[in-house]
């Protein structure tokens, strides 16, 4: 782990960014970088005078990846903070972060992102968030974990005075339907992110000299099998030969 105040084309010297992405890098600094104990996951965190669409962010962790780290098995995951001036509020943020709170949410979990999607949000305030959920079996299993996720984001990352006020209205059987197949879909898809890590962990990246002692043993097979041929073509062309026999020798 490492502490520092750095552009991201210092910490990354190496890096290129289209003309946008490079723009919001040039307002904004590296705090830390921190890399877990395996070496799979690279932390960034980066400190910005502006806020930052959650695309932009996950290009720039795309881009990192495939230029820097590309023949490594590394994941980078950019932690963002924003210091935003006194003119944003929840209200007005929403507003404008909302595609990205939406996008972040589908790609963390599919059910929390329907779930936030067809939430009726409406604001008592200027920092006072109402959500209404329909009152079904997974909202009330998954709704505290929402609301954790909306307070690291505007609490933790944005730095706003935030609060959130959720409640349930009945739902029809239609919604219970989708409900179910909501279920459904949400453990089909934690199988498979399950069975995927497996993989990756039974998978190991083969080391330089694990790669370089491969290829002897190869040449050495070839090289057998090689000698094991020219052998088999000296004794093939032995037996072609008439050899004389004790009477021709006397003659």
């Amino acid at each position: 782990m490492s502490n520092m105040e750095k552009k991201v084309s210092e910490v990354f010297p190496n890096l290129k960014l289209p003309a946008g992405l490079s723009d919001l890098m040039d307002i904004s600094t590296v705090r830390k970088v921190a890399i877990n104990p395996d070496h799979t996951l690279l932390c960034v965190y980066l400190d910005s005078s502006q806020w930052i669409a959650k695309e932009d962010i996950y290009q720039l962790e795309s881009l990192i990846e495939r230029q820097l780290f590309q023949s490594v098995k590394l994941r980078v995951h950019i932690i963002e903070h924003f210091h935003l001036s006194k003119q944003y509020t929840v209200q007005n943020f929403y507003e404008m972060y909302r595609p990205s709170i939406l996008l972040e949410l589908e790609r963390y979990n599919k059910v929390i992102y329907s779930m936030f999607k067809n939430a009726k949000i409406s604001f008592k305030d200027e920092k006072t968030m109402c959500m209404v959920l329909p009152d079904a079996v997974i909202s009330r299993e998954k709704y505290e974990h929402l609301e954790e996720i909306l307070e690291k984001i505007f609490v933790q990352r944005c730095g706003l005075d935030f609060c959130l006020e959720s409640s349930f209205q009945p739902v029809s059987g239609e919604d219970r339907e989708k409900e179910k197949k909501e279920q459904i879909n949400d453990y089909v898809n934690r199988l498979m992110q399950h069975v995927k890590e497996i993989r990756e962990q039974n998978q190991p990246v083969a080391e330089p000299s694990e790669s370089k002692a491969k290829e002897k043993n190869a040449e050495k097979k070839k090289e057998t099998v090689s000698g094991k041929e020219k052998g088999a073509e000296k004794t093939a062309s032995a037996k072609g030969r008439r050899v004389p026999g004790p009477a021709a020798e006397r003659r």
